[in-house]
């Protein structure tokens, strides 16, 4: 079996990202899947100052040996920020050792207030993703007006769950 690693994409606190992260998480283990959620809020606060360059910090390379290495399969959970990808993201991205990439595979899901579900920031993620030779999967569902499906309380509402349910189950047999 496979480890899967689901990274919540952005670092903003009580984001939308890590709601539809933690319900990909749910939806894995009920499937019996060996997997693990990062949440880019954890990273230590000066990562992009000194593990980007060369100055690996003990928390950064924690989060490298118990949860990169060990994950054969990533499902990227990513917001649109003005109209890509969090830039905190592909600060984490390069703050990594392109090698310990290669030769994984990724499934990416998007989402948006907006109406194209953050189909662009999923274009970028890909072309990124390919260039680390991972291999990304075909099916990237795109949640738009993201907003009107999570309840005051956070909760999913149950076209989004469903979505993420069948997801899950597709991206198990890549």
């Amino acid at each position: 079996m496979s480890k899967k690693l689901i990274i919540s994409g952005t670092n903003r606190p009580n984001s939308n990202s890590l709601k539809v992260s933690e319900a990909y998480y749910e939806s894995l283990v009920n499937m019996g899947e060996d997997c693990e959620l990062l949440n880019l809020e954890d990273l230590p606060h000066s990562f992009v100052f000194s593990d980007a360059f060369g100055e690996r910090s003990e928390e950064m390379e924690t989060i490298i040996q118990e949860c990169i290495i060990p994950a054969d399969h990533f499902i990227f959970v990513i917001a649109e920020y003005n109209g890509g990808f969090p830039g905190v993201l592909k600060a984490f991205l390069d703050c990594l050792p392109p090698s310990i990439l290669h030769h994984k595979k990724a499934s990416l899901v998007g989402l948006s207030s907006g109406h194209a579900g953050g189909l662009r920031a999923l274009d970028q993620m890909t072309n990124v993703l390919h260039y680390l030779k991972v291999s990304v999967h075909y099916a990237k569902p795109k949640f738009s007006g993201i907003d009107a499906m999570i309840s005051q309380e956070g909760e999913l509402n149950d076209l989004i769950r469903s979505k993420i349910d069948e997801h899950a189950k597709d991206l198990v047999l890549f």
